[in-house]
């Protein structure tokens, strides 16, 4: 039970909340769907980009995705509270 909580907030994190929040912080005048896509684009070039650096250099797979997690969260967050803001 705990696997299957874990498993739906992770992909709440990364199907909604960050392309949401990124996609706010991007294109803020524009619609959700928009936004919405634009966020996920972003996430996923950022989640490449770091994935080429920590492949090259023999790095720990664990240790991007934590990078990547904190990085996006943080500006999904400043996205979110600046969407708020206004």
């Amino acid at each position: 039970m705990l696997t299957f909580i874990r498993t739906c907030v992770s992909f709440f994190f990364v199907l909604y909340f960050i392309p949401a929040g990124l996609g706010a912080l991007t294109l803020p005048c524009q619609r959700m769907s928009l936004r919405f896509v634009g966020g996920f684009s972003l996430s996923l070039i950022v989640f490449e980009l770091l994935m080429l650096v920590f492949h090259a250099s023999g790095g720990s797979f664990r240790l991007m995705v934590l990078l990547w997690c904190v990085l996006c969260g943080t500006f999904a967050v400043w996205g979110l509270w600046h969407r708020k803001k206004k």
